[in-house]
């Protein structure tokens, strides 16, 4: 089911900033709607998600839900970095479907983080060889 007011606010960062397709900020909700129930799961008292986990669950995200093809989505996404995602989310604040805390910035997504670079040193690291393959019959 699509969210109306969800989409109708995408179209309005949109109008004003077209660095990004509507996807990329569908996939930025979905990582931190996902990530707040898990740290509300696991009884934290805070909701607040910062930057660095963020980032680190657009990588988790993106390898559970894409797998082999993780890096090529996110490039069409254009979320190669980490302050990529951060333009993102603060796009989303600015049209209040996130919320920032008074300590939030930009700058908190602006370390070195190249996230392609991260998704194919997991892809290597989980390469099967021809020699792993077993054959049944």
């Amino acid at each position: 089911m699509t969210n109306i007011p969800l989409q109708k606010k995408i179209a309005v960062i949109l109008s004003k900033d077209s660095s990004y397709p509507k996807d990329a900020y569908q996939l930025i909700t979905d990582v931190i709607h996902a990530a707040s129930k898990e740290q509300h799961s696991s009884q934290k008292q805070s909701h607040h998600i910062g930057a660095k986990k963020i980032v680190q669950s657009v990588i988790d995200y993106a390898i559970k839900e894409y797998g082999f093809f993780a890096s090529e989505v996110l490039v069409k996404l254009n979320l190669i970095n980490a302050i990529d995602v951060g333009k993102v989310v603060f796009n989303l604040i600015e049209v209040e479907l996130l919320h920032q805390s008074e300590d939030d910035s930009l700058s908190d997504f602006d370390y070195d983080c190249n996230i392609i670079q991260a998704l194919t040193q997991h892809q290597k690291n989980y390469t099967v060889r021809s020699d792993q393959i077993k054959f049944l019959g």
